[in-house]
């Protein structure tokens, strides 16, 4: 007898130290052009070392998003239809508007994958010249199925492909118990529900101005002082002056909270009874933007 729901997932292994091992590349990378930047001093390094970072900042959360969607993907058969969670994307395929499911092998179709495609992380929209546009909601292109409904068609890659075929074939053989509405569930839209609640769109706005006031505030500061003490030794005097340019470490340090801090926020927002964790990480970003644009000031004052 089918369970009331039967849950199958990706397969995953492969995919998660794939992106793991992107995520620690690309952020050792970061770290090293941020460092290197740091002691690089003035002059055109310093500026392509700092550009460097701020580009593998830019890619570092795409992989980040991909690892956590395919920790949590899974695909949940019941009595009712189909539903798939990809991170931020979900799909509510009711029963009664699935036409087939079959494995992409059988279909007879030549399809090619999703652009930037790769293993725990094949996503994306293809245009085919017979099926259509088809999106991809997958992780292995062994295991790959093909859903076809009246409006759409997906692909998923359900590790345990043949018990679930078995599934879908004895589900669809029982039939549907009641009727229901299909849904789905894009990331933007996610952001947009986030953005409605008063005040989380107050601290993700404020905390965002505040990150690029601090990067204006060191710009303004830096052509004002050649070289400036970062803090001091254990007697309470300055150190030896750097360049000033090195300044810049502190509103990199308030953006990568900010970003770190927003992400998290969204993962935790998904849950209500979670969503106070998302204010207090989006107030701390708030608070340490602040209180280092404080500290450049206070800097800019004791080099006066």
């Amino acid at each position: 007898m089918l369970e009331t729901e039967q849950v199958f997932r990706p397969a995953r292994k492969r995919g998660l130290i794939l992106q793991a091992g992107f995520i620690l590349f690309i952020g050792s990378a970061a770290t090293a052009a941020i460092v290197g930047a740091l002691n690089f001093g003035a002059g055109s390094g310093f500026v392509l070392l700092l550009l460097l970072f701020l580009v593998l900042l830019t890619v570092l959360p795409v992989f980040i998003y991909r690892f956590m969607a395919l920790q949590s993907a899974r695909y949940v058969l019941d009595r009712d239809g189909l539903r798939i969670h990809w991170g931020l994307r979900g799909e509510y395929l009711p029963l009664p508007e699935i036409e087939w499911i079959r494995p992409v092998h059988d279909t007879g179709f030549i399809l090619t994958k999703p652009p930037l495609s790769l293993p725990g992380a094949i996503l994306g929209k293809i245009k085919h010249p017979d099926l259509g546009t088809i999106e991809y909601l997958a992780s292995n292109e062994d295991d790959l199925v093909m859903v076809a409904t009246q409006s759409k068609i997906l692909i998923i890659s359900p590790e345990n492909k043949v018990q679930f075929l078995i599934a879908f074939q004895r589900i669809m053989e029982m039939g549907s118990l009641i009727a229901v509405q299909a849904e789905s569930k894009m990331p933007i839209a996610f952001v947009e529900d986030v953005f409605r609640h008063r005040m989380a769109r107050i601290f993700l706005i404020s905390g965002f101005f505040l990150a690029l006031m601090g990067f204006i505030s060191t710009a303004l500061f830096i052509p004002t002082a050649p070289e400036i003490p970062l803090g001091f030794n254990s007697q309470g005097l300055p150190l030896p002056p750097v360049p000033s340019e090195q300044l810049f470490f502190l509103p990199i340090a308030a953006g990568l909270i900010y970003a770190f801090n927003l992400l998290l926020g969204f993962y935790f927002y998904r849950k209500q009874e979670f969503q106070v964790l998302s204010f207090l990480l989006w107030i701390t970003s708030n608070l340490v933007s602040f209180l280092l644009i404080l500290a450049t000031i206070l800097l800019g004052q004791t080099t006066l």
